[in-house]
């Protein structure tokens, strides 16, 4: 059986002051098309005087808590650009991508914003079919904003093959530092129809003379075993420590499936429940 995932009259969420997002997939077989993309860029931990964020002009990071200053960049797997302050540490383990990405700073222009960091993404397939994109990169700063941190991307997979991209890079400075590269995980069993060149974690680029962030980490690591899951679950999530009862705080799907799709547009951030209830209940 195939289940296409199509989302129409959604409702995008955004990352808040105590909410960082993250889409979690697992199935027994997973395509993204040419047409497709799981986007979760910008999604994660705020910039610097981004709507919500209680630190004024420094980013937000780990924890919730105040991160880069200056018009430095935001970190994660690699450290942001240092520019008139200081980045905010690097963070979370190489092995087990599972955080967002840090917000970036700004200066005190009244038109200044840093960028946010990017969110989170976690996949098990037993096959991934991978056509369109993977994406977690952070937002670029807007001006004399520095560039937020690329968030995580981790895969688990029995094949992975395809044209596709998987990027957790950071955003540019605009008379700002760059945002540090987000933090990847590959671990597979067969990799020969898939081109690694198409995993990117790079830094994001400075503007006006302000450093670059660093590149971020990527770690591609070949299994021997695998146990395909029986079902498929999809999650689009606050942070787990919210309240209940929040609208669209969580919306999650089961069903014993052994294919998923998804074609036509996104399937991330974006979701309108009848659609995926009308789906999985196929």
């Amino acid at each position: 059986m195939e289940c296409a995932l199509a989302f129409a009259q959604s409702a995008v969420y955004v990352p808040t002051a105590t909410a960082g997002y993250k889409v979690d997939i697992s199935a027994n077989s997973l395509t993204i098309d040419s047409t497709s993309k799981v986007d979760v860029a910008s999604r994660g931990f705020l910039g610097g005087k981004q709507p919500g964020n209680p630190f004024g002009r420094y980013g937000m990071t780990l924890g919730f808590q105040s991160g880069s200053t200056g018009t430095s960049g935001g970190s994660y797997g690699g450290l942001g650009g240092a520019s008139e302050g200081s980045p905010n540490p690097t963070y979370g383990d190489l092995r087990n991508p599972n955080e967002v990405g840090s917000g970036g700073a700004t200066s005190t222009h009244p038109s200044g914003l840093g960028g946010n960091g990017g969110g989170l993404v976690r996949i098990s397939a037993g096959t991934f079919q991978l056509d369109g994109s993977i994406l977690a990169n952070g937002a670029g700063g807007i001006y004399e904003g520095a560039g937020g941190s690329g968030g995580g991307i981790r895969l688990e997979v029995g094949t992975l093959r395809g044209a596709g991209l998987i990027a957790a890079n950071g955003g540019n400075g605009i008379y700002g530092s760059g945002g540090g590269g987000g933090r990847i995980a590959i671990y597979y069993q067969d990799l020969s129809g898939f081109n690694l060149s198409r995993v990117t974690a790079v830094g994001g680029y400075g503007g006006g003379g302000r450093p670059g962030g660093q590149n971020g980490s990527i770690l591609v690591e070949r299994t021997f075993a695998m146990l395909p899951p029986d079902s498929i679950e999809t999650r689009i999530t606050k942070n787990e420590n919210d309240p209940p009862g929040q609208l669209g705080e969580k919306m999650t799907a089961r069903k014993a499936a052994k294919d998923a799709k998804v074609t036509e547009g996104f399937f991330a951030l974006s979701v309108r429940s009848t659609s995926l209830t009308t789906c999985l209940a196929r």
